[in-house]
């Protein structure tokens, strides 16, 4: 006769499912799944900057929530703790594609947290994992009179996994200082609008878990 092995699900409570704790208790806390972001533009035909440091700048009258989620200069918001996972770097969808690859093989990407650099390399080794994505159907030959090339655009194909994951989490505390620089090791132009250029825009984004303090 064949016995069943017990394990200590048969002896222990019974497994519940996860709890979330309630944000809006005093003197609890509370994390969820989130990032932060930062960004910045180049202009068209503009010198793209030697060095840009970036999640230094906090939400104000000249930089909205569309650009960033800072709140203070550098740091996270008093009570807050977030562990970081992956870091992406996203570049607008309708940069010129010359634009595009120098700032991919001609840039750097540098993470510090508290002063130390903590990753380092060219910008085409963080994935963006999101943003839109433009498909056209190409000409062939001579078009007909009143003929137009059809694009379409959406941002659902990107997948948000593609990104560069640290093998363990990086706890950022609520006083250490945060900044990514994006590094033009080669100096370059933007291409002019005469030539199809139209600047661009850079984020970066930092993936993990934030919790917060509820006083």
């Amino acid at each position: 006769m064949r016995t069943k092995q017990l394990s200590r699900d048969d002896f222990a409570r019974p497994r519940t499912p996860f709890r979330v704790k309630n944000p809006s208790f005093p003197g609890g806390g509370y994390d969820n799944t989130d990032f932060l972001y930062d960004s910045f533009s180049v202009a068209q035909a503009a010198a793209f900057p030697q060095m840009t440091p970036m999640f230094q700048a906090p939400i104000s009258a000249a930089k909205t929530r569309a650009q960033t989620n800072m709140r203070t200069n550098g740091t996270l918001a008093n009570g807050e703790v977030f562990k970081l996972r992956r870091m992406r770097v996203i570049i607008s969808s309708n940069t010129y594609p010359a634009d595009a690859l120098n700032i991919l093989q001609l840039c750097r990407a540098s993470l510090y947290v508290g002063g130390r650099e903590f990753i380092m390399g060219p910008v085409l080794a963080f994935p963006g994992g999101g943003g839109g994505i433009l498909t056209a159907a190409a000409q062939v030959g001579t078009a007909a009179a009143g003929s137009n090339i059809q694009t379409g655009y959406c941002n659902g194909v990107p997948d948000i996994r593609n990104a560069f994951a640290f093998e363990d989490d990086i706890e950022l505390q609520n006083n250490e200082q945060i900044q990514v620089d994006i590094v033009a090791e080669t100096a370059f132009n933007m291409t002019a609008a005469a030539a199809g250029g139209v600047g661009t825009t850079i984020y970066v984004f930092l993936d993990g878990r934030r919790l917060r303090k509820v006083s």
